[in-house]
């Protein structure tokens, strides 16, 4: 018997727009959950490992959290400093809310200017 867990469908639940990060030429090198929690207040991590780019402003990397419906239901988001990337780095995006991981049935992960 085949079953699918928790870390297996959020990972298929993850979908980079990938027009927002063409537009900054990153490169997205990896992306992955871990630490799927779903005792009490459920939470789980998404990695997001970007390359190159080209761009001369800060960035918000954001990971939105959408329901069956299409609504979203929690957002995430971390900064990249332009004066300290080296042309490499890796997100760590905590998602903590009650039922989280049993609600979430997209992620959608995309860049945008601070």
């Amino acid at each position: 018997m085949n079953m699918v867990t928790d870390v297996d469908r959020l990972y298929k639940a993850i979908e980079i727009n990938e027009r927002t990060f063409q537009f900054f030429q990153i490169d997205v090198q990896s992306y992955g959950i871990q630490d799927v929690d779903k005792e009490g207040e459920q939470s789980f991590c998404v990695l997001l490992e970007i390359m190159n780019g080209k761009f001369n402003c800060n960035l918000e990397f954001i990971v939105n959290c959408y329901d069956e419906l299409g609504a979203i239901i929690y957002s995430e988001t971390n900064l990249l400093l332009i004066d300290r990337y080296i042309g490499y780095d890796t997100f760590k995006f905590y998602c903590s809310d009650t039922n989280l991981i049993d609600r979430t049935n997209k992620i959608r992960i995309f860049v945008k200017k601070e």
